[in-house]
């Protein structure tokens, strides 16, 4: 890489930015390109890398709404093995799509990202936004809206270990009980270091949090599982952490492969505690 950008750079869809241009075609493509942030010391031309890259896997039959938005940040600590954080979030045919992966370098977090990302693409044209959270005119109780149950027993643990859990397994969230609160807590991508968590309370974790985990001090939002399912569908989420005013539980509902509903429970569970903050 030749040169780097010490601030934020944000590129324009519209026109050439930097050391990136557009194709020479006259006409407009079906996929517009992204809009690509880049933050930190990561070379202007990673910008065209990006956009080629994303419009060849949007480009498979389902137009999104707009273009997608992509964001490389390279963080200036030493420690960081992995000082590369990349994200994108696309709205594809009304689905909002997030994908986020850490990485050494910024050519391997972009190659990480959109490989996360195709699979997602895959998995949405394969269901083409599905009748049961599509239409919930067509489910008349919570049963008919949530195709699974599922609870997981745990033991109390913190943050850095349900964030490693969360990265080891690929998952979207992890559900966890919060060792040095009780509370019930959701660890997942998001906020200025990438990584997020958010007790049911919005109360703080334990001051031992690493800097590199924010957390949220929104509470979770009190909800009826159907009503969890139904604003789930209208925003779009990934998944939805809410409380049940029925019995103050913490839950979680997501979207499977298919687009069904899955409720999801943590329960205390036997077995030793996390190994740290």
């Amino acid at each position: 890489m030749t040169s780097s950008l010490p601030t934020t750079s944000t590129t324009s869809t519209t026109s050439t930015t930097g050391s990136t241009s557009t194709t020479g075609s006259t006409a407009a493509p079906r996929v517009p390109p992204p809009v690509v942030e880049l933050r930190g010391a990561i070379a202007t031309d990673l910008v065209g890398y990006v956009r080629e890259k994303v419009v060849q896997t949007l480009d498979h039959g389902v137009d999104p709404l707009g273009p997608a938005r992509i964001r490389v940040v390279r963080h200036g600590d030493p420690a960081r093995e992995r000082p590369v954080v990349a994200s994108a979030h696309v709205d594809l045919a009304g689905r909002r799509l997030h994908a986020h992966v850490v990485a050494a370098d910024a050519r391997e977090a972009v190659d990480l990202l959109v490989d996360r990302l195709r699979r997602q693409v895959g998995d949405e044209h394969a269901r083409r936004r599905p009748r049961h959270l599509a239409d919930p005119s067509q489910a008349q109780d919570t049963e008919a809206l949530i195709e699974r149950h599922d609870v997981v027993q745990a033991v109390p643990t913190c943050a850095s270990d349900a964030v490693a859990i969360m990265e080891a397994r690929d998952e979207a969230f992890h559900l966890f009980v919060e060792r040095a609160t009780g509370r019930r807590a959701v660890a997942y991508r998001g906020g200025p270091t990438g990584f997020r968590i958010a007790l049911d309370d919005g109360s703080a974790p334990s001051p031992t949090r690493p800097a590199h985990i924010t957390r949220s001090s929104r509470p979770a939002p009190v909800l009826s599982p159907e009503s969890a399912v139904e604003h789930l569908r209208l925003a779009g989420l990934p998944f939805l952490f809410f409380v049940d005013p029925e019995d103050g539980r913490a839950r979680v509902v997501h979207p499977d492969r298919r687009g069904r509903a899955v409720l999801v429970d943590v329960e205390v569970g036997p077995g030793r505690e996390g190994s740290g903050p």
